[in-house]
Parts: C-alpha cells; structure tokens; sequence
C-alpha cells in the first residue's frame, strides 16, 4: 500500500507540471500576437498597477491576459523564492513589457534582519532572477508588508517604492470590495498595490482595468510613470 501511495503521489506531482508547463506555453502564444510596446503619453493621466508576491503559477497568467486583453503595463515585485519552477513564466512577465523589482528571497520583515541578512535577501532575489534573464536590472524593491528603516533603504541600494492604494486584496476580501477600494479613490500618477497570488484579485481586475482605461487612465510601470512625471517637469 505505501509503494501505491508513493507511485500516486508521483503521477499527480507529474501532471500538476505538466498542467503548469502546458499552461504557461499556451499564455506566451497567447500573449504572443498582443502588442507590447504601447506609447505612455506624459500628457495624459496615468497610474502604475504593482503586484507582490509572485509569481504565482496559477493566478499570475490570469494577470498577464487581463493586462494584455487592455493594453496595461504592470511592474511586479517579485520573491526570489518563487522562481524556481517559474522560469518560463518570469520570462512572460518582462516579454509582454511589464517590469520586474525586488521584494526580498524570502518575505520576512526587513526591520527584524542584520544589515547582512538584508543584503543577501536583495542580493539573492537579483541572482535568481539573472539567472533566468541574464543582466537583468532589478531597478526598485518594495520592503515585505511595506515595513522599513534606514538600515533597509541603504542597504537596499535602488529606489523604494510604496504605494498610494492599497488594494486590500491581502486580507482576503471579496472582489468587489477590492474594486471599491480602488476604483473610489483613483486618481493621476497613483502607485497601485495588488497581489497576484489569489483569485479575488483576478476577478477584480477584470473590472478595474477596463474601467481605468474607460475613465482615461494609461496602465503603466514604474519607470514608465517617473519618466512621465520627469518629462512633465
């Protein structure tokens, strides 16, 4: 019986990689006829969507084509532990023109670590992810639960950035109140908090997007909005 419960085990551990690889082989054909280079406009109100957390072999592809389906750019903070597994997948995020930052190796609470415990969890997450995309830049991090001091932000080495909306999608809420919380509060030059982690979120986002985009709103990056905002200045 245990030999059985053994050889069951491998079958499903099997099939769930081969669901996953098969999954993510059909988003890049998906995404592959979706434009990715969509001119940001500095004249025109904007917001940058973020997401932490992943990727997620599950949810994350279902962000991807709603961003795609809308012709928005993302930037997601990403945990190096995360990548092992998702290579393919962390190739879609920046092939469809969204931005990857850094969000830590393995999530902790920054402000709890050593200046050296710190540098290894920026450091790691920057190899991990060259490790998949060769000379990949990791330009911004964003600390675990937005926790910080200045011990974090010199040892970080690139810019911080928080948000202006918290999603609230963490506290595992309901779509809609995910879409109140956005969508009634909104406005130009926003830096947006989402995790791409759960099924609320997904659903939401079918709504927001399209709305942001009904309202005016470009969906951009990171470094799409700062060098709108640079070129306004």
């Amino acid at each position: 019986m245990k030999y059985k419960n053994i050889g069951f085990n491998l079958i499903l551990w099997s099939s769930a990689i081969l669901v996953a690889i098969l999954g993510v082989w059909a988003l890049k054909k998906n995404l592959a006829d979706k434009p990715t280079n969509i001119t940001i406009d500095p004249a025109k109100p904007m917001v940058a969507l973020t997401f932490d957390d992943g990727p997620n072999p599950q949810f994350t592809p279902q962000v991807l084509e709603i961003l795609a389906d809308n012709e928005a750019y993302a930037t997601f903070f990403i945990n190096g532990k995360n990548l092992t597994g998702n290579e393919t997948l962390l190739q879609a995020i920046t092939d469809s023109g969204h931005e990857l930052g850094n969000h830590s190796y393995f999530h902790l609470d920054l402000t709890t670590l050593d200046a050296q415990e710190m540098d290894r969890e920026f450091r790691e997450t920057q190899h991990a992810v060259n490790r998949i995309l060769p000379n990949y830049p990791l330009l911004y991090f964003r600390p675990p639960y937005g926790r910080y001091n200045d011990i974090v932000t010199e040892t970080a080495c690139i810019p911080m950035v928080l948000w202006d909306i918290d999603s609230g999608d963490w506290e595992k809420t309901t779509s809609e109140n995910i879409v109140d919380q956005v969508l009634s509060a909104v406005k130009d030059g926003d830096v947006i908090i989402f995790h791409d982690d759960n099924a609320a979120t997904v659903e939401a986002l079918t709504v927001i997007v399209p709305v942001l985009k009904e309202w005016g709103f470009q969906c951009a990056t990171i470094s799409q909005l700062n060098q709108a905002r640079s070129a306004i200045e």
